[in-house]
């Protein structure tokens, strides 16, 4: 996969990266109060890439996504919540006072947690309680990043928990994707509900973590960007090319890019 990044000179950028049932009544949720809340543990540590083993974590939170009508995750989130750093639980509260309400009959949410730019790991929400974030539940994340990802929202919030379930002692992303490629029932599943080979995972693409722009981009003088891209996958290469007004001025993680005089809109 490429990840294609186009720069507008001056002008902005353009970026495409090439249970148990549940009831009508969900656990944790106090419906007498009022009151709702999301709450799970983070299984640590939170890394799957290459150098995410020597790198540290800087934002020791989770994060509330809605899962949008394409099966893209929502652009900000709807809540955050910390974690805590000996047990690993987080708890959004009162999350009803965000308009987050679960729904049994689809798939409205994602966890997520990414304390470091060089892990990821999520959840699809099917409850209140027991939100747990392992590599199971991120395996299953990857799936909005691939192309039957629209059908994700159409599933009802337990159609997770057989997963979950079958793939809670993985030890690694890795792991969860082996364990849910040789389970044939898993595998059926995913492709006759979402459309999706298990095998489109090896290839998904990579999820843009963090990308540096100048705010003003000055003529005759050097202009450092750079972006990074993860993939659960440590064969995964993700391969970059930066173009400005459709002329190719990079391939790589970082670009030195000087423009010349009067390079203003192009």
């Amino acid at each position: 996969m490429v990840i294609f990044i186009r720069l507008l000179f001056l002008c902005g950028l353009a970026i495409s990266v090439g249970g148990c049932g549940l009831i009508s009544k969900f656990i944790g949720s106090d419906e007498e109060s009022g009151q709702f809340t999301i709450s799970g543990t983070v299984e640590k540590p939170a890394s799957f890439s290459k150098i995410a083993a020597s790198s540290s974590c800087t934002d020791n939170k989770v994060y509330l996504y809605v899962i949008e009508a394409n099966g893209s995750l929502g652009e900000k989130p709807l809540a955050e919540a910390s974690v805590d750093s000996s047990t690993g639980k987080y708890s959004f509260e009162n999350i009803n006072s965000a308009d987050v309400n679960i729904n049994p009959s689809e798939t409205k949410y994602v966890v997520e947690f990414a304390c470091s730019e060089n892990s990821l790991q999520r959840r699809f929400v099917n409850g209140y309680s027991d939100q747990d974030i392992k590599p199971g539940s991120t395996i299953l994340g990857w799936l909005s990043q691939t192309t039957g990802k629209q059908n994700i929202k159409l599933q009802a919030a337990d159609f997770w928990q057989q997963f979950y379930s079958e793939l809670s002692s993985a030890d690694s992303v890795a792991d969860a994707y082996f364990r849910l490629s040789s389970n044939t029932k898993l595998k059926n599943k995913i492709k006759n509900e979402l459309g999706i080979d298990i095998e489109d995972l090896l290839v998904s693409p990579p999820i843009l973590r963090k990308l540096i722009l100048p705010s003003v981009f000055l003529e005759k003088s050097v202009n450092p960007i750079s972006a990074k891209a993860i993939h659960w996958n440590v064969a995964y290469e993700p391969a970059f090319v930066w173009k400005l007004g459709g002329v190719t001025i990079g391939t790589s993680t970082q670009v030195l890019y000087t423009p010349g005089a009067n390079s203003q809109g192009d």
